[in-house]
């Protein structure tokens, strides 16, 4: 204190007495600032817009901030004993390390000491605690990855693919495919046929049985051995099985709205090359990414660059242009998953993957060696036990909200797009048929295409076409038609015709005669 001729000089506050026992016994408040805490300090306390965490409108030209770190900040200035002035880092980054050292947004303000305190979700991770400091976490979260929701009626056309996933099908095909060979083969070598006529056990009537059956409608060439029928019993059973799991699961495909979106990972988004993805610049995401050792984040990382040099939105340090390039791009950006939460929910045109990024944690920051962190922490401590945080939560937390396109209230009405599927597969097997059946004519003409060949021995032309011209119309459909009939042949065809007839009126002469022969002698 001051004395009255203003030097530094001592106070007595008080004295300690120690009895015999060693108990030491204070009297007088030596530090009546304890009870104080800071005793009406001042802070300049530095945040980021970040709802719902950090939020904020204006009165008057004034900002009044509301949001989770709001009331975590009165509640500490109620309990500690001190008043606060917000502001906000000119960059509004949360702040990343430069080459020559310093950091950016909040984390360099508290690097320079601009500032007292940093409340705002920033995430605590090593390379910060090198210039500044955090206190105990007050909020454990994770992140994801934000999209657009895919327009549904973009995948209509899969319709009647989508109830089995793609290696089903094609398993079915196989098993379809080497279910008939094998039965084709028992029935070829079976003894129960030995006598009979082999034509009807071919591979194509067994193939195309085999495909009735498994559309349950069966054919008309049962096989009659034992062993056939042993094997198409089994193949009826798994017949319905894949029936009734297909149906069920088409009409649930038909009837409720599922969006089925084109990744889910971040290792399926790195593998696709449709969207390109960003982050929020000078956050936590950038540093993740960038100094990760995992080969997927450093894939991250690489798109991320990619996308900034065509575009330097892509590490825009504003969430809402990374919004309006989803909405308008095939897009997607990483993000704190409750913020992303508050974002789809308010704007049922966009969702959420299912993988979610390992977890952060967000403590409050304050300058490097700051005498104050233990207090901070003591008192974070405190709120965690008393749970005053999950009041928090439920105040300023997105409300669960259901789209309309996400969930329906009544029978689903069937429109043309969600079955023209089936339309295209009429078309599909219209087409596959003509292709058969030009197939068809060209094996109808294999004899004129391989009988007719000219022999290169031949080299007059004129003989040689004259010869192919002989041999064309011998031929027509596979089948030999009719010698063209000649003058020498006319002829021909009649004396033989007059010679019948002749025959035929000498046959009737002597019947004649044998009958009047018989009426004389009578």
């Amino acid at each position: 204190m001051n004395d009255s001729r203003n030097r530094r000089s001592f106070q007595l506050v008080g004295n300690v007495h120690v009895n015999n026992s060693g108990m030491r016994t204070m009297y007088g408040d030596i530090f009546p600032n304890v009870n104080f805490h800071f005793n009406g300090r001042e802070f300049l306390a530095t945040t980021n817009w970040w709802p719902p965490f950090m939020d904020r409108y204006e009165v008057n030209g004034t900002r009044v901030y509301f949001g989770f770190c709001q009331d975590l900040l009165d509640e500490l200035a109620s309990q500690l004993n001190f008043t606060y002035i917000m502001t906000e880092p000119a960059d509004k980054e949360w702040g990343f390390a430069l080459d020559n050292g310093s950091w950016t947004g909040m984390i360099g303000e508290l690097q320079r000491e601009e500032v007292d305190l940093m409340i705002a979700p920033a995430s605590i991770q090593a390379g910060r605690e090198m210039v500044m400091d955090f206190t105990h976490p007050y909020y454990f979260d994770t992140s994801t990855i934000l999209m657009k929701r895919p327009d549904p009626n973009k995948t209509k056309w899969r319709t009647l693919i989508d109830p089995f996933a793609d290696i089903v099908h094609m398993c079915i095909w196989i098993t379809l495919s080497l279910a008939a060979l094998i039965l084709t083969l028992l029935e070829k070598i079976n003894p129960f046929y030995r006598h009979q006529d082999e034509e009807h056990r071919t591979y194509q009537n067994t193939f195309w049985y085999m495909f009735g059956a498994l559309l349950t409608q069966g054919g008309d060439r049962l096989p009659e051995s034992q062993t056939g029928r042993t094997l198409i019993s089994f193949w009826w059973l798994f017949s319905i099985i894949m029936v009734a799991t297909y149906s069920g699961n088409l009409i649930a495909f038909l009837t409720v709205a599922k969006d089925k979106l084109p990744f889910n990972s971040l290792a399926e988004l790195v593998a696709q090359s449709e969207y390109g993805w960003g982050t929020l610049g000078g956050t936590y995401f950038i540093t993740m990414f960038k100094d990760s050792t995992l080969p997927v984040y450093l894939k991250v990382w690489d798109g991320v660059v990619k996308a900034n040099a065509s575009d330097p939105r892509a590490l825009s340090p504003d969430p809402a242009i990374h919004i309006q390039k989803i909405l308008q791009e095939d897009y997607v950006y990483f993000g704190d998953k409750v913020v992303m939460d508050m974002r789809r929910v308010n704007d049922c045109r966009l969702t959420t993957v299912g993988e979610e990024i390992p977890n952060m944690s967000y403590g409050v920051g304050l300058p490097n060696h700051s005498p104050y962190t233990n207090i901070f922490s003591n008192k974070i401590l405190e709120l965690l036990e008393s749970g005053i945080f999950s009041i928090y939560t439920h105040r300023h937390w997105p409300k669960v909200n259901y789209c309309k396109e996400t969930i329906q209230a009544s029978a689903k009405e069937i429109s043309l797009i969600d079955v023209h599927s089936a339309f295209i597969l009429i078309g599909i097997g219209i087409a596959f048929a003509s292709l058969v059946l030009l197939c068809e004519f060209l094996m109808r003409y294999r004899f004129k295409l391989f009988s007719c060949l000219i022999s290169q021995s031949i080299k007059d032309r004129h003989v040689a076409n004259k010869k192919f011209r002989d041999c064309q119309t011998l031929y027509i459909d596979g089948r030999q038609k009719p010698e063209p009939e000649t003058s020498e042949r006319r002829r021909s065809v009649a004396m033989k015709s007059e010679e019948r007839g002749s025959n035929v009126n000498k046959l009737d002469n002597k019947r004649t005669l044998e009958t009047n022969d018989k009426q004389d002698l009578s």
